[in-house]
């Protein structure tokens, strides 16, 4: 009945201690449906952690996110990146952090003329499962969100033909 009405979320017990759960585009059927998906980046612990510039950070599940600074601009091509999960960004020198989403925390997507939204929704629209929401990493700085990894890039990090330092952020599974 789940699967046929096909709401998001909706679970059905199946025999063997099995469980059916309809996610946005797919059906999964697992022994532990809390069990988080290893397909998808996510953080393992509950602390915000130093993102060095260079460095890298490991995430859970084999994942990784790396930062390095860039000295070749090529402005065209940082503004049709069209690979999510590769960012540029432009903070000065303020540290960078990954980190969980807080309560009720916005960020300013870019192309919104500086309008934020909350991240719960920007998450909801982006079709994050909702059981990964929780574990998806953000980068950030001390004072706002600047990459929904694998989504958006906030404004306030936007690199313009004015950006000094250019932070390249990438995350992927490691082989």
């Amino acid at each position: 009945m789940a699967a046929e009405k096909g709401e998001t979320g909706a679970q059905a017990a199946l025999p063997g201690d099995l469980v059916l759960t309809v996610g946005y585009k797919q059906l999964t059927i697992a022994a532990d449906p809390e069990a988080l998906p290893i397909h998808l980046p996510q953080l393992g612990g509950d602390t915000a952690v130093p993102l060095p510039v260079p460095g890298r950070i490991e995430l859970a599940n084999g994942w990784m996110l790396e930062a390095e600074a860039i000295r070749e601009r090529d402005l065209e091509q940082i503004q049709t990146n069209s690979d999510p999960w590769q960012a540029f960004v432009d903070v000065g020198k303020r540290p960078l952090f990954v980190r969980r989403r807080q309560p009720g925390e916005r960020i300013q997507p870019l192309g919104m003329a500086g309008q934020s939204a909350r991240l719960k929704e920007i998450m909801i629209n982006r079709k994050i499962p909702a059981r990964l929401r929780a574990w998806w990493p953000l980068v950030v700085t001390k004072g706002h969100p600047i990459w929904l990894v694998g989504h958006l890039v906030d404004e306030r990090a936007k690199v313009t033909a004015v950006s000094r330092r250019i932070i390249r952020l990438q995350c992927q599974k490691m082989s």
